[in-house]
This record gives structure tokens, C-alpha cells and sequence, in this order.
């Protein structure tokens, strides 16, 4: 139990909370103990440092995103979870899909990505198929594409170094 001595105290105690840590006992001296329990969060008190995504984080304030949130914790996400997970699957839905969808439509189909990506590989399971060859063929290209394109960048430096 957190004991708040001031108005300042009790807004910052407030501000502390979210979806994740919904309920507090506090003493007020000369008042008593208080249960606070926060019974909905705004959707505008979204956590700044799970947004890495600059495109993500100016479509935060487009009420349609803020809606595709509110879905997703609909379906059993946090709201950090729920950022998190449309970060992860916002650009490959809005190229295949765009906003033409509804926010639940958009919202089913990040959950329906999310549970797809930690579905672990059943050999037993004929509807999955194994794709570790695959994966190792793709991180194999993109290693050597890699050291290609640092090999074009260190041709154009000895280029320039020449030219000067």
C-alpha cells in the first residue's frame, strides 16, 4: 500500500497505471485507504517507446488505428500487445489489404498473422509444412547480398578517394 501525501502524488499515482497494473491500494493520511481501480484505459495513454515504426507512430492519432487497438484488445490483447503486435504485421497487411477493411477485419487479420508466427512447426500435422531448408536458403542470399552491397559501397569510397 503507497501512502500519497499530495495531489501531485495521487495524479502521478494515476498516471503509473494501466492495463497491465489496473488496481491500487493507496493511503491518504486523514482520509483513509482507497482502492483505485482504472476501469478503462484511453486509448491516447499508448506506451511512445513500443512505437519504432515512424509510420505506425503518426497514424497512432488516425481514429481508424486507434479503433484496430481497441479491437485487438477485444480479442484478449493488452494494449501494449496489441501495439506491439500491429507494429509487427502493420505494413504487410496494409500493402496486401489496405484500409478498405473494417478496424475488426484489420484487427483479426494481425491476430490471425500473430498466432500464425508462434505456431510451432508439428512434423505430425499435415496442414504445416517445414520450412527451415527454405529459411536457410533465404538468410544464406541475404547474407551474400549483404557483402555484396558492402563490396559496391567500398568500390564507390576507393572511387571517390581517387577522383579527389
Amino acid at each position: 500500500m503507497q501512502k500519497l501525501c499530495s495531489p501531485e502524488d495521487l495524479i502521478a499515482h494515476i498516471s503509473d497505471m494501466d492495463s497491465e497494473n489496473p488496481v491500487s491500494n493507496v493511503f491518504i493520511p486523514g482520509k483513509g485507504e482507497f482502492i483505485i481501480m482504472l476501469l478503462e484505459e484511453d486509448g491516447q495513454s499508448v506506451n511512445a517507446e513500443v512505437l519504432t515504426n515512424p509510420e505506425l507512430k503518426e497514424m497512432m492519432d488516425e481514429p481508424y488505428i486507434r479503433h484496430v487497438i481497441e479491437e485487438l484488445e477485444k480479442l484478449g490483447y493488452t494494449n501494449t500487445d496489441a501495439i506491439s503486435a500491429l507494429e509487427c504485421y502493420f505494413d504487410i497487411i496494409k500493402h496486401s489489404m489496405g484500409f478498405n477493411e473494417n478496424a475488426w477485419a484489420f484487427a483479426y487479420e494481425v491476430d490471425r498473422l500473430n498466432k500464425l508466427a508462434q505456431k510451432k512447426y508439428d512434423p505430425n500435422d499435415p496442414n504445416l509444412i517445414d520450412v527451415t531448408e527454405v529459411r536457410k536458403h533465404v538468410l544464406a542470399n541475404l547474407e551474400i547480398e549483404e557483402k555484396r552491397e558492402r563490396g559496391f559501397q567500398l568500390l564507390e569510397e576507393v572511387f571517390k578517394a581517387k577522383m579527389k
